[in-house]
């Protein structure tokens, strides 16, 4: 990882020109924020190499801050937290694109959401079993921001767990996230018995023989109707009859496109005079009359210009037009081609 490396800034992302993010020089040595993690926060030792060696966890070397990376699809970093080694302090810095929470990319279809990295981190260790398939996001507070985002990236993504703080916030915020997330995803709500995940790791001792959390199910992934297949070699063929050879057949679906003015109206009163008055279209075979349904969303049947009507009167009275059509209002009209 670069020190100092600057990260691109997404416009779209925030309300406003954010001042340059810039990530915290990096001290020459880890020590502290090891030893503040894995000593002080009880977290598992070898998690805390893994998120090193990537560059995603580093120290400060102004400070000496536990510094938490977010990137992009890119792998540029976009978002930095910082956590104090010998104080409460806490703080994103400056800059920083929330859309890019501190993560790990896992390569199955679960994924599970924390409010904290430190969270995240003390997760992974109380449920180490293969933890790197799964996906895990530090959203960095309780905003969708960075859930959204992540789910645009990763659409393979079928089962969400909200694994956010046992207070009201994070209540709140689960069944605000369910309501907003698609339905084809499932999601549960994974309450710890403590306040975080890590005051559950903290506590592990006392907690012998009772489960670590609560599961609630927020909501069932939306259950898709099969695509119904047949083999080609099932399929019968059959001879497709002409209403106009090659162009028309009977018993589909034909459109007619063209610009305004070409015509497209005209050719369909044209056609409704072959069906109905023995006037074929050129090499149209004769047909015996039959009635025709003419629908328009365009003009009035008692204004429509009279060379769209003149084609031939004899025998209007096979056509029908629909008489409890919807009133359209003049800035909702769409051309034919359109409705087509």
């Amino acid at each position: 990882m670069l020190l100092n490396e600057k990260g691109e800034g997404q416009q779209e992302s925030v309300p406003a020109p954010s001042p340059a993010f810039h990530l915290p020089g990096r001290n020459t040595s880890n020590a502290n924020a090891v030893q503040y993690l894995t000593e002080t926060r009880g977290i598992n030792t070898d998690i805390v190499s893994a998120f090193l060696d990537c560059g995603d966890i580093y120290e400060d070397a102004q400070h000496h801050n536990v510094v938490f990376v977010g990137r992009d699809e890119k792998h540029i970093p976009r978002y930095a937290h910082c956590r104090g080694t010998r104080d409460r302090f806490k703080q994103d810095v400056t800059g920083s694109d929330k859309s890019y929470g501190f993560c790990h990319q896992g390569s199955i279809d679960q994924l599970c959401v924390f409010e904290a990295p430190i969270d995240l981190l003390s997760f992974i260790t109380l449920y180490p079993k293969n933890w790197q398939q799964t996906h895990y996001l530090s959203m960095g507070g309780v905003s969708s921001k960075a859930l959204d985002h992540y789910l645009q990236e990763h659409p393979e993504i079928r089962q969400i767990y909200l694994c956010l703080d046992s207070d009201t916030a994070g209540e709140e915020a689960c069944m605000r996230l369910a309501g907003l997330l698609p339905d084809h995803l499932s999601v549960t709500r994974l309450t710890p018995v403590k306040k975080d995940w890590n005051e559950v790791l903290l506590h592990r001792a006392e907690l012998t023989g009772c489960r670590l959390y609560k599961v609630t199910v927020l909501s069932k992934a939306r259950k898709e109707s099969p695509v119904g297949m047949i083999r080609m070699s099932d399929v019968i063929r059959t001879e497709v009859s002409f209403l106009w050879k090659p162009y028309i057949p009977l018993g589909k679906c034909t459109i007619l496109q063209g610009n305004p003015g070409e015509g497209k109206t005209y050719f369909a009163m044209q056609l409704c005079a072959a069906c109905t008055n023995r006037k074929p279209l050129p090499e149209m075979e004769v047909m015996e009359p039959c009635n025709v349904i003419y629908q328009t969303a365009e003009d009035g049947l008692q204004d429509h210009p009279d060379q769209r009507r003149s084609v031939d009167h004899s025998l209007c009275g096979r056509r029908r037009a629909q008489t409890n059509q919807t009133k359209i209002q003049a800035s909702d009209r769409k051309s034919p081609d359109q409705v087509l």
